[in-house]
């Protein structure tokens, strides 16, 4: 095992390359064996996220294994930052998770006021959706049938908790594996000078980001393209999160989180579009996003913070990685 380690250590970004492929490839395969053993049951499952459940617990586990496999289970026990001020330096994902599921809860809810009116809501259409909301406004009488006729329906108890507790596998799955695996092995690898934590923090972004390709077995199509392209800044900002907190806690929460709020609607209410067809939606103008994460990123690792993270990590670096 100690010859393993040290293979891995020594090859680290090969290591980090083959660990992503592995984890992803058996977590497609569980899932493939467990829909065939219920197709084979005769049981059908027709809930998106209890599916996913079914998907994320094996992945989750496979995560788990991979970091004790390269004899990251420390990490478990590191808190350099306790969790609380570790969300300090995630306060962008914060602030824009409750932003977005805002946003999306009153676009629900504007599009069902809408259904009730007999008015279709979209951008193209906010011009005769305001027309209709304000004569309706004028007669009380009216505006109370509009309200009795909004039709809100939440999906069963079951598959809310689906959702809920798959948010939270995503969170542990894909951080256990990209930033209590890879990023911990690049950063060893590189070292704890300011070139070394920069190029650690870039593969592993970049490797997060190439590994929702997977997505394009889904149906994702351009789309998931788009996603790969700010995932992987996006992998960047977690990783920066990751160095300065020295907290696997903090970005599994933040992930989670981020997962949670962009995808509340369909969590919550029946008939909405799910994370394929949502990803599938996206277009160009969603690259727009990579900017703030740029942004944060040199926030997160200016020259003042960089120079701490060899101790928030608690890394044992030669003098030569150092300089």
């Amino acid at each position: 095992m100690n010859n393993f380690r040290t293979w891995v250590a020594n090859h680290a970004v090969i290591s980090s390359v083959l660990a992503e492929i592995a984890v992803l490839s058996l977590m497609n395969l569980i899932g493939l064996l467990l829909s065939g053993l219920l197709k084979l049951a005769g049981i059908t499952i027709s809930y998106e996220y209890v599916s996913f459940f079914l998907t994320e617990f094996p992945a989750a586990l496979l995560s788990v294994g991979a970091l004790l496999l390269v004899g990251h289970q420390y990490i478990l026990k590191r808190r350099t930052t306790n969790f609380f001020a570790g969300l300090i330096p995630a306060g962008y994902f914060i602030v824009i998770g409750i932003y977005s599921a805002a946003v999306m809860l009153l676009n629900y809810g504007y599009t069902q006021l809408g259904e009730a009116m007999g008015v279709v809501y979209s951008a193209d259409n906010l011009e005769a959706y305001q027309t209709a909301l304000t004569e309706i406004s004028s007669n009380p009488e009216q505006l109370i049938r509009v309200f009795q006729n909004i039709h809100i329906e939440l999906n069963p108890w079951f598959e809310i908790l689906a959702f809920l507790t798959t948010m939270l596998l995503v969170g542990i799955t894909e951080e256990f594996l990209f930033r209590g695996v890879i990023a911990e092995l690049l950063l060893k690898k590189f070292g704890g000078s300011k070139k070394g934590i920069w190029t650690a923090t870039l593969l592993s972004g970049l490797l997060f980001g190439c590994a929702h390709l997977i997505n394009l077995f889904a149906g994702g199509g351009f789309g998931v393209l788009i996603q790969v392209a700010v995932t992987c800044f996006m992998g960047m900002v977690l990783t920066a999160i990751y160095y300065r907190t020295g907290n696997i806690r903090v970005v599994v929460f933040v992930h989670a989180f981020i997962d949670f709020a962009s995808l509340i609607v369909s969590g919550f209410f029946s008939g909405q579009a799910g994370v394929i067809s949502t990803i599938a939606s996206y277009s160009p103008i969603q690259l727009i996003g990579t900017i703030p994460y740029i942004i944060v990123l040199l926030v997160l690792l200016r020259p003042k913070k960089i120079v701490t993270i060899p101790d928030n990590m608690k890394l044992q670096i030669s003098p030569k990685k150092q300089s």
